[in-house]
């Protein structure tokens, strides 16, 4: 069996790295002879050593394989938007045309969906949508908005993130690692003057330390602004890369995450500590909702939140959520694989 999987891989962006590797995971241990290859922008190592990348821009490799593939996955994220061109999503849609020219089946996992800013782009994501095989999206959200798209089908379902197929910490490890420790996950949009007034609002005891955690390249420079924003608060502050190896380490133990990224509030529930959602991102406002935590569209928001979340602490709440979240995602997935098996004969 050959797979090959699509999406925006290899640029040493955490949370689609984490995506590949889980996928990469679950269908070897499905398909232990399985080739797996993946569409890869090439700046950093595949991150499961049984995947093999195929650079994006060597679009004749890439029709070779789609060719000779037994089925491709686009295992999650959200490829389909222009948030910033065109460009993007029409090349998704070219790899989507050649599987179809081919006659290779795909299917679409864990999907999110959007931004997509006029009738060009909405039409570019119907046809690949319309083209796969079956299609689990991320959140409900995404799931109207494919749904609009599309119209009635029986291909689209509800699933979630594929990278909630990564093993959640055991209680006993969360326990042991237990410091009065804040961790924040920034973005390039984050309005360090808003969160420099909110942090002055809170009370120094309340954390002893604190982390911030940066997801991809480029963002060292914001990292270390963030840190510098967050020291009058503690005696102990580090800047640090989570690494796809070991991506719940910054936060084990912590007390509270606050996490501009979807992955960030992702990998805070995934080690049992509890995280405030910061931004307006329609991914982030429905990851909060399903994890029942607290969002906070502006940085002043976040001392009247942080208080009664500290005071809950690591409640069965936020487990029970991530586990139908967990189950979500591991449903879609066996379906899958029940798929690639009768596809593969």
């Amino acid at each position: 069996m050959r797979l090959l999987l699509v999406g925006y891989f290899g640029a040493g962006n955490l949370g689609d790295e984490l995506i590949l590797k889980a996928a990469a995971g679950f269908l070897l241990e499905r398909f232990p002879k399985a080739k797996l290859l993946y569409i890869s922008r090439g700046q950093v190592d595949p991150p499961h050593p049984s995947l093999r990348p195929l650079h994006f821009l060597d679009l004749g490799r890439i029709a070779y394989w789609a060719a000779k593939a037994t089925a491709a996955i686009f295992p999650g994220g959200s490829v389909l938007q222009n948030r910033t061109s065109l460009r993007s999503l029409f090349y998704y849609r070219t790899v989507a045309g050649l599987l179809r020219r081919f006659g290779t089946p795909y299917f679409m996992l864990g999907q999110g969906i959007g931004p997509l800013v006029g009738r060009v782009a909405q039409g570019y994501a119907r046809e690949v949508l319309s083209g796969a095989e079956w299609i689990s999206a991320r959140d409900q959200e995404a799931f109207i908005e494919m749904a609009n798209l599309l119209g009635p089908n029986r291909k689209l379902h509800l699933g979630a993130d594929t990278a909630l197929l990564t093993p959640p910490q055991e209680p006993a490890q969360v326990e042991r690692e237990q410091a009065r420790r804040l961790v924040v996950v920034p973005r390039a949009w984050l309005d360090l003057e808003g969160l420099a007034g909110a942090l002055g609002r809170i009370e120094r005891a309340q954390f002893e330390e604190a982390v911030v955690a940066y997801f991809e390249p480029g963002e060292e420079e914001l990292a270390a602004r963030v840190a510098e924003l967050i020291s009058p608060l503690t005696s102990g502050i580090r800047v640090v890369a989570p690494s796809v190896d070991h991506p719940t380490m910054p936060f084990l133990g912590s007390s509270l995450v606050i996490s501009c990224r979807y992955h960030g509030v992702l990998l805070s529930a995934l080690a049992g500590v509890p995280a405030i959602a910061l931004g307006r991102d329609p991914k982030l406002i429905a990851l909060s909702g399903s994890l029942a935590l607290p969002l906070a569209e502006r940085p002043e928001q976040l001392p009247q939140l942080i208080e009664p979340i500290l005071e809950e602490g690591r409640g069965g709440k936020l487990q029970a959520a991530l586990h139908r979240l967990r189950q979500r995602a591991q449903v879609a997935w066996e379906e899958l694989a029940r798929r690639l098996s009768a596809v593969a004969g």
